[in-house]
């Protein structure tokens, strides 16, 4: 590649890939790169330093270009608090992350990515030495991995809510591929949808996260076709959990069963054995057990049930549209 200007000066996997298939002529790069941490603000501008917080970037996507990282000087992109969606700052999503480059919300967690239905939005893609704290992800979506697409790639991902995302495949939450061993800390993954397999999570066959067993994460009240919160190709999963759906997980919550062991402290939805009545003008925090009491969502009453051959059990529908609009009622049901 023999050029006048190129977007940075010194490329690497980030802008041509595989970098080993280039050899590169360049006399002017377009963004001048540096080799320390950067701040970021939707307030701000790009063509700030970017290296203090009086001075911050407007975009992540920039600062992801602009920033010079290696083994040796890993660096951290910090998030200052607002919104960052395409609407709000202009931000490109889905963020593909670089090696040895951290993205840092504050403390208190106000960092909100939101891409507001149009893609995933952070992608891992063989890369190392990465965390990503402190914030929430919302509004993704995509086939695989509503939120977070991972592909041979093992990020620390710590105290981060990831909810309201969508993959019309795998992974309404997260999509681990191949080769992918992520350590969650205090991660909560919830409301979540995956039309096909692994509501909260999906994982691979030669993959699984890695669940803190101090600070511990939640997943519950994803949706999907199978595993509603989790779904294995076949590798064996240990989850270690504060809250999860259910105390008793069955294969509506975590496919196949048999992939997983669990070590649970709290359920968030208190199953019964028992039939159950559902009303579109009901509502979940009822107890469902009467006519008087329906819950709303026949999902719902899924995850609640606790049936065995002994005592097979009835949900019971009560008049009325059953949909996404009218009871907001999540489908395919399972």
């Amino acid at each position: 590649v023999v050029v006048d200007t190129f977007t940075v000066m010194n490329p690497d996997e980030f802008f041509a890939y595989p970098i080993t298939n280039f050899t590169f002529d360049i006399l002017y790069g377009l963004i001048e790169q540096v080799d320390e941490d950067l701040y970021v603000s939707p307030a701000g501008d790009n063509t700030n330093s970017g290296l203090t917080a009086d001075e911050p970037l407007k975009t992540i996507s920039y600062a992801l270009m602009k920033i010079l990282a290696s083994e040796s000087a890993p660096r951290t992109i910090h998030l200052l608090e607002g919104t960052y969606s395409p609407t709000a700052n202009g931000e490109s999503l889905p963020l593909y992350i670089r090696s040895h480059v951290s993205l840092q919300g504050p403390d208190d967690m106000r960092v909100f990515l939101d891409d507001e239905g149009q893609s995933n939005i952070l992608y891992f893609n063989v890369v190392s030495n990465i965390q990503v704290s402190n914030m929430t992800l919302t509004g993704g979506y995509d086939q695989y991995g509503g939120a977070i697409a991972c592909e041979y790639s093992s990020p620390v991902l710590e105290n981060l809510v990831i909810s309201g995302n969508t993959a019309t495949a795998n992974g309404g939450g997260i999509y681990l591929g191949y080769d992918c061993f992520p350590e969650l800390t205090n991660v909560t993954i919830t409301e979540n949808t995956a039309s096909q397999r692994g509501g909260g999570i999906y994982i691979p066959y030669y993959g699984a996260p890695n669940f803190s067993t101090t600070e511990r994460c939640n997943i519950f009240l994803n949706n999907s076709g199978y595993g509603q919160d989790l779904y294995s190709d076949g590798g064996f999963v240990s989850v270690v959990v504060d809250t999860i759906t259910v105390m008793i997980p069955n294969q509506y919550h975590a496919y196949p069963l048999s992939n997983f062991e669990f070590d649970i402290l709290n359920g968030k939805v208190e199953q019964v054995t028992a039939d159950l009545y559902v009303s579109p003008d009901g509502d979940n925090v009822n107890s469902g057990l009467t006519e008087d009491e329906p819950l709303r969502n026949i999902n719902f009453a899924f995850s609640k049930l606790l049936p065995d051959t002994a005592n097979p059990v009835t949900i019971h529908l009560l008049p009325g549209t059953y949909s996404p609009s009218a009871n907001s009622e999540p489908f395919p049901l399972l």
